[in-house]
């Protein structure tokens, strides 16, 4: 906001310096491993200050728009660490008095953030645009906090839980498209952002692959396939690089020289998939890459073919040589996925909790039983109070905890997606979509799209779509008055 006051400052070498930096490339890639070595060494508290510094004070000092603020956004979710967080250890992450830095930072954020938006709405007539989405998410809101309702189940809690997770799929998507300039961004950054994030996220699993093998179980897993970190277990860090997987294939098809770079991400994320040994987790991604590959090859010229075809041959003669030689060291790293009568079932048990659903919905067919009522199992890192156990499945979940009229709502809510992105497809919003995508089949066998992390991603996802829609309108409206 000093900019508006103070005009002098957009010509000030240092100003100028610092808004290079948090709007380039270089940023993105800062905060990325800055998760990673977090993720590792467990400093989230200095980090949260550093990136609400760098995504929030600054920006609103000297700075358009809040764009600097959409990398921490996605990603430090995925910084919090075994140690920090830990239910086993008797660690969390704003447990005991450290609860004071939860609300001096979401003190900053809003101090911060929200004025600026404001003054931005008040000021700047092409900020006030009216959300695509907003009446699918209004007819939500009631479902997510009424849970339950007439049922005799309903309680106090499942109107918070309700409310927080709501929000997490929701509130940043309203935030995110008031706060930026949207006539500005450059369509890869998006991109850019999911590409580092599913690389810092396989990093993530590749190093826990090693404390378990390789570090003499390091981790003290009876099982040393299981992964458990501060902020998820092996199905959620699956889930977690799902989402990003494809981003790096919209690079490949949109670069001119690098394109067997990002083909290498992409598949260096399905490798980090794969080492979680979550079944659902690698089935989305092969979908999903497979989708990716065909939209490459139809949208590349033929160098980008001949070097993308090139590229996952190697890696697909390599891998099966490996695997010739090293069959049981191969099986070792991911028994769940290439021996599965060694493992559990693929369903392992959910069967039992989507009988739960049912039961559950039948109380109450219309509002369901709120969502404290679910008997299927649930993590001990994750086991508190205020996160109840679910039932491993998106739909039933809807069914069982607000009803026919809840899974309806999330229907309409689902519409208004599509509609919105493939009414007039373009490229960047097809593959923008395939987050939206990831989470929705990965909540087919768990619990994502109920979860506090994915739905920042999903936030950002819409808001990014419906952005590219704003920058159109804005780009014909100023060739409209030229002409």
């Amino acid at each position: 906001m000093l900019l508006e006051f103070f005009p002098q400052l957009k010509r000030n070498f240092v100003v100028g310096l610092i808004n290079k930096f948090l709007y380039s490339r270089i940023y993105i890639v800062f905060i990325g491993l800055l998760t990673l070595l977090c993720n590792i060494f467990s400093f989230e508290i200095p980090l949260f200050y550093l990136v609400v510094t760098l995504g929030a004070i600054i920006p609103c000092l000297i700075s358009d728009d809040y764009l600097p603020v959409i990398a921490p956004l996605s990603m430090i979710y995925c910084s919090i660490s075994w140690k920090s967080n830990n239910a086993m250890l008797g660690t969390s992450i704003f447990g005991g008095n450290k609860i004071i830095h939860l609300y001096v930072l979401v003190g900053l954020i809003a101090l911060f953030i929200l004025p600026k938006v404001i003054y931005d709405l008040i000021k700047k007539k092409e900020r006030r645009i009216k959300p695509a989405l907003w009446l699918g998410f209004l007819v939500l809101l009631p479902c997510y906090v009424l849970g339950g309702i007439f049922s005799g189940y309903y309680e106090s809690k499942t109107t918070i839980f309700g409310l927080v997770t709501f929000l997490s799929i929701s509130g940043c998507y309203f935030i995110i498209l008031y706060a930026i300039n949207w006539k500005n961004i450059k369509k890869d950054y998006f991109f850019w952002v999911m590409m580092v994030l599913g690389l810092v996220v396989s990093f993530e699993s590749i190093y826990l692959f090693i404390g378990n093998i390789l570090w003499n179980n390091k981790f003290a897993f009876e099982d040393t396939t299981e992964m458990y970190t501060g902020w998820g277990m092996r199905n959620n860090i699956a889930a977690q690089i799902c989402l990003c997987c494809t981003a790096p294939l919209y690079l490949a098809i949109k670069s001119k020289r690098f394109n067997w770079l990002y083909i290498l991400s992409s598949l260096l994320m399905f490798f980090g998939c794969m080492l979680t040994n979550s079944r659902g987790g690698t089935f989305v991604s092969i979908l999903l890459l497979i989708v990716g590959f065909v939209l490459l090859f139809i949208k590349s010229n033929r160098k980008q073919r001949i070097i993308a075809l090139a590229t996952v041959t190697f890696l697909g003669i390599a891998f099966r040589t490996f695997y010739l030689c090293s069959k049981d060291t191969i099986l070792s790293a991911f028994p769940r996925i290439l021996d599965p009568e060694s493992t559990p079932s693929f369903l392992n048990g959910r069967q039992r909790d989507w009988g739960y659903a049912i039961e559950d919905f039948k109380h109450n067919v219309f509002f369901g039983v709120g969502f404290y009522q679910c008997k299927a199992y649930q993590f001990f890192n994750f086991s508190t109070g205020f996160v109840p156990p679910r039932y491993h499945n998106i739909y039933l979940q809807y069914l069982a905890s607000t009803g026919l009229v809840g899974l309806f709502a999330y229907l309409f809510h689902r519409y208004q997606t599509l509609r919105q992105t493939f009414r007039k497809p373009t490229l960047e919003k097809t593959f923008i979509y395939f987050t939206v995508i990831a989470l929705v089949l990965t909540s087919m066998v768990d619990n994502h799209f109920f979860n506090m992390g994915p739905g920042l991603n999903y936030c950002v996802a819409l808001a990014f779509i419906e952005g590219i829609e704003i920058n159109k309108r804005s780009e014909a409206n100023e060739a409209g008055k030229k002409h």
